[in-house]
């Protein structure tokens, strides 16, 4: 993954702008964890206009069948997940859950308390 990376006080200063309590406490747990959550923190940090969205049918492209997926952003439901995958998201629309209802779904705060250093995670930001 290749984000420029910024300093946990320019961080600190984007978060001042968040009005969403449950992203400015992941943004606030991310950046204490290692180089790897510090970038998902980064990305989630971002200005509303440079928002992620993922749409199911890209997930379904780039996951591989028993991998972990992770979303910085909001899942979409265009589209159709067809492999088994562990999937991580900030949000998902209403539509998407209906169609994940079989997914394992897992909180990216849950995700970083269990694999600190984010080996193996597929990241989904473009």
């Amino acid at each position: 993954m290749k984000i420029r990376t910024i300093s946990k006080t320019k961080l600190k200063k984007k978060l001042r702008k968040k009005t969403n309590p449950n992203l400015i406490n992941l943004i606030s747990f991310l950046k204490k964890q290692s180089n790897f959550w510090m970038k998902i923190a980064e990305l989630l940090a971002r200005p509303k206009r440079k928002a992620i969205n993922v749409n199911l049918n890209r997930i379904d492209k780039i996951a591989k069948p028993n991998s972990i997926v992770l979303v910085p952003g909001k899942v979409l439901s265009e589209g159709e997940l067809t492999k088994s995958v562990i999937l991580s998201a900030f949000s998902f629309s209403e539509n998407a859950l209906k169609k994940l209802s079989k997914t394992k779904i897992v909180k990216i705060s849950d995700l970083a308390r269990e694999n600190k250093k984010g080996d193996n995670i597929i990241v989904i930001w473009k």
